[in-house]
């Protein structure tokens, strides 16, 4: 099945001629899952769009003036317990999105381990996906309560 997959290209492509296949490849331009770069794109807009709520609570809650992007940073590291889940494979896009989230002091979680440098509290490689959650709240030092 096609639709859905997360990785990988294509399995029709096997019916394109040979050299048709070797210049995507090379071109880096091999056609994905049919719905690949739609489930992408909405995944980069919501990034965006926690990001663009985090920064107008600011605004309106923490006295920042627009433009004033030390303190806005400062209030989000602070008062803003946010973080970003990010899930293999990282694009240049999402690696994009994910040090804004960290210049503002979300620490971003992934388990994507190649060409990925643990920076601890900010870019945190966790394999296991089922820990994501554990180590996003540890990350941001939020403490869960049963009552």
């Amino acid at each position: 099945m096609e639709y859905g997959k997360p990785f990988g290209i294509s399995r029709w492509l096997s019916r394109a001629p040979e050299h048709t296949r070797k210049l995507w490849k090379e071109a880096q331009i091999e056609p994905r899952a049919i719905d690949r770069e739609v489930s992408c794109s909405m995944h980069m807009t919501s990034v965006i769009h926690a990001v663009s709520i985090a920064l107008r609570a600011t605004l309106i809650f923490g006295n920042v003036t627009p433009g004033d992007a030390a303190n806005l940073m400062k209030y989000t590291f602070e008062r803003v317990p946010a973080f970003v889940n990010a899930f293999k494979p990282l694009d240049d896009v999402i690696v994009a999105c994910g040090a804004g989230a960290i210049a503002l002091g979300f620490p971003v979680v992934t388990n994507e381990t190649e060409n990925i440098f643990h920076v601890p509290k900010s870019l945190i490689v966790q394999e296991d996906v089922d820990k994501f959650h554990a180590t996003s709240l540890e990350a941001r030092d939020i403490k869960i309560k049963n009552i």
